[in-house]
Protein backbone atom coordinates (compact mmCIF):
# COMPACT_ATOMS: atom_id res chain seq x y z
CA UNK A 1 0.00 0.00 0.00
CA UNK A 2 1.45 3.28 -0.95
CA UNK A 3 1.32 6.37 1.47
CA UNK A 4 1.78 10.25 1.04
CA UNK A 5 3.52 11.97 3.81
CA UNK A 6 3.00 15.11 5.14
CA UNK A 7 6.44 16.59 6.72
CA UNK A 8 4.87 17.06 10.40
CA UNK A 9 3.75 13.24 10.34
CA UNK A 10 6.97 12.32 8.58
CA UNK A 11 9.37 14.34 11.80
CA UNK A 12 7.08 12.61 14.27
CA UNK A 13 6.96 9.19 13.26
CA UNK A 14 10.79 9.71 12.87
CA UNK A 15 11.43 10.67 16.11
CA UNK A 16 8.65 8.21 17.98
CA UNK A 17 10.80 5.38 16.38
CA UNK A 18 8.27 4.42 13.76
CA UNK A 19 9.45 5.16 10.43
CA UNK A 20 11.84 2.27 9.83
CA UNK A 21 8.88 -0.17 10.16
CA UNK A 22 6.27 2.44 8.46
CA UNK A 23 8.90 2.38 5.74
CA UNK A 24 9.27 -1.42 5.58
CA UNK A 25 5.39 -2.22 5.62
CA UNK A 26 4.36 0.67 3.22
CA UNK A 27 5.35 2.04 0.05
CA UNK A 28 6.20 5.96 1.54
CA UNK A 29 6.75 8.83 -1.23
CA UNK A 30 6.91 12.26 -0.64
CA UNK A 31 7.10 15.32 -2.60
CA UNK A 32 9.68 17.30 -3.30
CA UNK A 33 8.53 20.14 -0.91
CA UNK A 34 8.19 17.98 1.68
CA UNK A 35 11.94 16.13 1.32
CA UNK A 36 13.11 20.42 1.25
CA UNK A 37 11.49 20.86 4.48
CA UNK A 38 12.46 17.52 6.42
CA UNK A 39 16.11 16.62 5.11
CA UNK A 40 18.04 19.38 6.52
CA UNK A 41 21.19 18.34 7.95
CA UNK A 42 20.83 21.19 10.49
CA UNK A 43 17.68 18.91 11.66
CA UNK A 44 18.73 15.63 13.54
CA UNK A 45 15.31 14.40 12.27
CA UNK A 46 17.00 15.26 8.77
CA UNK A 47 19.48 13.45 8.79
CA UNK A 48 17.32 10.04 9.57
CA UNK A 49 14.96 11.04 7.10
CA UNK A 50 17.86 11.60 3.98
CA UNK A 51 19.52 8.04 4.90
CA UNK A 52 15.98 6.26 4.13
CA UNK A 53 15.58 8.26 0.98
CA UNK A 54 18.46 7.48 0.21
CA UNK A 55 18.58 3.98 1.05
CA UNK A 56 15.49 3.53 -1.15
CA UNK A 57 13.05 3.08 1.50
CA UNK A 58 10.74 6.49 1.02
CA UNK A 59 10.82 7.82 -2.47
CA UNK A 60 10.93 11.96 -3.48
CA UNK A 61 8.89 12.55 -6.26
CA UNK A 62 7.93 15.84 -8.32
CA UNK A 63 4.69 16.83 -8.82
CA UNK A 64 4.16 17.91 -12.01
CA UNK A 65 0.96 19.71 -11.68
CA UNK A 66 -1.60 20.22 -8.76
CA UNK A 67 -5.34 19.65 -10.15
CA UNK A 68 -7.61 22.21 -10.05
CA UNK A 69 -9.15 21.28 -6.50
CA UNK A 70 -5.97 21.48 -5.13
CA UNK A 71 -6.73 25.45 -5.05
CA UNK A 72 -8.65 24.75 -1.64
CA UNK A 73 -5.31 23.96 -0.39
CA UNK A 74 -2.17 26.32 0.95
CA UNK A 75 0.36 26.55 -1.51
CA UNK A 76 3.67 24.35 -0.68
CA UNK A 77 3.64 21.28 1.35
CA UNK A 78 0.29 20.13 1.62
CA UNK A 79 -0.80 21.05 -1.84
CA UNK A 80 1.95 18.79 -2.88
CA UNK A 81 1.37 15.92 -1.02
CA UNK A 82 -2.65 15.96 -1.93
CA UNK A 83 -1.58 16.40 -6.04
CA UNK A 84 1.12 13.44 -5.48
CA UNK A 85 -1.90 11.03 -3.94
CA UNK A 86 -4.38 12.36 -6.75
CA UNK A 87 -1.33 11.55 -9.44
CA UNK A 88 -1.15 8.28 -8.12
CA UNK A 89 -4.55 7.10 -9.08
CA UNK A 90 -4.98 4.30 -6.44
CA UNK A 91 -7.77 3.51 -4.44
CA UNK A 92 -5.99 2.20 -1.92
CA UNK A 93 -3.11 4.85 -1.34
CA UNK A 94 -3.33 7.19 1.76
CA UNK A 95 -2.17 10.44 2.85
CA UNK A 96 -0.57 10.52 6.13
CA UNK A 97 -0.59 13.77 8.65
CA UNK A 98 -1.83 15.16 12.02
CA UNK A 99 -2.64 18.78 10.70
CA UNK A 100 -6.11 19.10 11.51
CA UNK A 101 -7.30 22.28 8.86
CA UNK A 102 -5.52 20.01 6.01
CA UNK A 103 -7.51 16.36 7.24
CA UNK A 104 -10.52 18.88 7.17
CA UNK A 105 -10.19 19.95 3.32
CA UNK A 106 -8.90 16.86 2.49
CA UNK A 107 -12.31 15.24 4.13
CA UNK A 108 -14.02 17.67 1.62
CA UNK A 109 -12.89 15.93 -1.23
CA UNK A 110 -13.37 12.96 -0.06
CA UNK A 111 -8.95 12.00 0.56
CA UNK A 112 -8.44 8.80 2.59
CA UNK A 113 -6.34 9.71 5.69
CA UNK A 114 -4.26 8.50 7.83
CA UNK A 115 -2.89 10.57 11.37
CA UNK A 116 0.65 9.04 12.46
CA UNK A 117 -1.41 7.18 15.70
CA UNK A 118 -3.82 5.56 12.92
CA UNK A 119 -1.10 4.21 11.11
CA UNK A 120 0.74 2.42 13.87
CA UNK A 121 -2.57 0.77 14.20
CA UNK A 122 -2.32 -0.12 10.32
CA UNK A 123 1.02 -1.16 10.80
CA UNK A 124 -0.48 -3.59 13.65
CA UNK A 125 -3.54 -4.47 11.26
CA UNK A 126 -1.05 -5.35 8.28
CA UNK A 127 1.93 -7.32 10.64
CA UNK A 128 4.00 -4.97 10.28
CA UNK A 129 4.96 -4.77 14.02
CA UNK A 130 3.40 -5.91 17.34
CA UNK A 131 1.04 -4.43 19.11
CA UNK A 132 3.29 -4.22 21.95
CA UNK A 133 6.13 -2.04 19.94
CA UNK A 134 2.96 -0.21 18.11
CA UNK A 135 2.05 1.27 21.95
CA UNK A 136 5.82 2.17 22.51
CA UNK A 137 5.36 4.28 19.37
CA UNK A 138 2.10 5.66 20.28
CA UNK A 139 3.27 6.68 23.83
CA UNK A 140 6.34 8.25 22.43
CA UNK A 141 3.56 10.20 19.93
CA UNK A 142 1.61 11.13 22.98
CA UNK A 143 2.84 14.59 23.88
CA UNK A 144 2.41 15.63 20.20
CA UNK A 145 -1.18 14.41 18.80
CA UNK A 146 -4.23 14.86 20.38
CA UNK A 147 -5.90 12.82 23.73
CA UNK A 148 -9.02 12.19 21.39
CA UNK A 149 -6.46 10.87 18.73
CA UNK A 150 -4.13 9.13 21.30
CA UNK A 151 -7.25 7.68 23.21
CA UNK A 152 -8.74 5.67 19.78
CA UNK A 153 -5.72 4.26 18.99
CA UNK A 154 -5.07 3.24 22.47
CA UNK A 155 -7.96 1.63 22.43
CA UNK A 156 -7.54 0.09 18.74
CA UNK A 157 -4.42 -1.37 19.83
CA UNK A 158 -5.71 -2.61 23.08
CA UNK A 159 -9.02 -4.51 21.91
CA UNK A 160 -8.06 -5.27 18.08
CA UNK A 161 -10.48 -3.90 15.19
CA UNK A 162 -12.61 -5.63 12.81
CA UNK A 163 -10.45 -7.10 10.01
CA UNK A 164 -10.77 -6.10 6.58
CA UNK A 165 -11.46 -2.30 7.91
CA UNK A 166 -9.21 0.43 7.34
CA UNK A 167 -8.02 1.57 10.70
CA UNK A 168 -8.53 5.28 9.95
CA UNK A 169 -12.30 4.82 8.60
CA UNK A 170 -14.90 5.69 10.89
CA UNK A 171 -17.35 2.57 10.48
Amino acid sequence: MRIVIDADALIKLTRSGAKEAMSAAFDGVLPEAVWRETASDRFPDGVLIAQKVQRGRLRVQAVNQAPPEAAVLPEGGERDVFALHRGLADPEARIVSDDRRFIKRLAMLSVPVWTPGVLLVALVERGGTLRAQARRWLEALRATVSEDEYAACSAALEEGFARGRDPGSSA
